[in-house]
């Protein structure tokens, strides 16, 4: 894979960190939510935590892609830099 298609991955995990940081968002509001209404509604207290776990897990998943995309770079910068090193 070249650097060009390289761009449309590090936007897509720039996304996927989006949308997990909503779904940590969104299941501590419903458990927030539920703490406030002081009842303890077991399938909201689910619904939460699934949306808890999934969003870290997503996040986890996102940063893993990330890194290795920005290693590949630099890796690849540096090997170039090294093979020619007149080069602008």
């Amino acid at each position: 894979m070249n650097l060009n298609q390289k761009a449309p991955d590090k936007t897509r995990c720039c996304l996927r960190l989006f949308v997990a940081a909503y779904l940590i968002y969104l299941g501590v509001s419903i458990l927030k939510g539920v703490a406030a209404d002081g009842g303890m509604s077991i399938p909201l207290v689910i619904a939460a935590v699934v949306f808890i776990l999934f969003g870290v897990g997503y996040a986890v998943f996102s940063l893993r892609i990330l890194i290795g995309i920005m290693k590949a770079e630099r890796e690849n910068k540096d090997s170039d830099e090294h093979q020619n090193p007149f080069s602008t």
